[in-house]
């Protein structure tokens, strides 16, 4: 059509996800971050409390699978955007 889409165009809300995908965002936000101590390295979110955090939220056993597979994805995309800039930071010294 002629038009270029903007990056705006592409910007997706959290509440334009599904249910589940908005539960597993919530519950990744309420989970404490590892972190190695003398390097700094981002090493993940400590996933104990989930048992905790499904059982108050009335989530059954197969949204819990669901969830967890959106919640290891979410982490493996904030320890990768974590890392980039750990490098770049590295890097500019």
């Amino acid at each position: 059509m002629g038009i270029e889409p903007t990056e705006k165009d592409y910007l997706i809300e959290v509440t334009d996800m599904f249910y589940e995908t908005q539960q597993a965002f919530n519950l990744y936000s309420f989970l404490p971050e590892r972190w190695e101590g003398m390097n700094g390295i981002y090493l993940g979110k400590d996933a104990t409390l989930l048992p905790y955090l499904f059982d108050l939220n009335d989530i059954g056993k197969q949204e819990q699978k669901y969830i967890l597979n959106i919640i290891q994805v979410i982490d493996s995309a904030v320890g990768e955007n974590i890392r980039k800039k750990q490098d770049a930071l590295r890097k500019s010294k």
